[in-house]
């Protein structure tokens, strides 16, 4: 009986240290341009596996940091998106609806409407 709980809790604790870590988990900011901002559920969950199991738990974190997994990326927390190429900066000179509608159909060559408009949430 002791055996098939302490091996319970070996399988557990050795999931719970991979759960922290971001480079499994959070496998899409890999070599992505990092923000300033640290992911603090990867970090109490790497800091939780060092606890648990220091070598599991410093190679968690060790992977999160070198692979830049342990922080959001800068897509994530509003920065600018990684493919920039076809964008262009337009002037407004207030944030009025009638100026946002106005700015964009003379940079578009067309008529726009603010209703029309599809601001994307991030």
């Amino acid at each position: 009986m002791f055996r098939k709980v302490a091996t319970f809790v070996l399988v557990a604790s050795f999931a719970f240290i991979a759960a922290g870590c971001g480079t499994l988990f959070r496998g899409h900011r890999v070599g992505k341009t990092p923000s300033n901002r640290i992911d603090p559920t990867i970090l109490i969950l790497d800091c939780c596996g060092l606890l648990f199991g220091l070598i599991p738990g410093v190679v968690a974190l060790v992977l999160d940091f070198g692979n830049n997994t342990i922080y959001f990326s800068a897509t994530e927390v509003g920065g600018m998106p990684s493919n920039t190429e076809n964008m262009t900066a337009i002037k407004v000179d207030d944030m009025s609806e009638e100026a946002i509608a106005a700015a964009l159909s003379k940079a578009l060559g067309r008529e726009v409407r603010y209703d029309q408009i599809n601001f994307a949430s991030r």
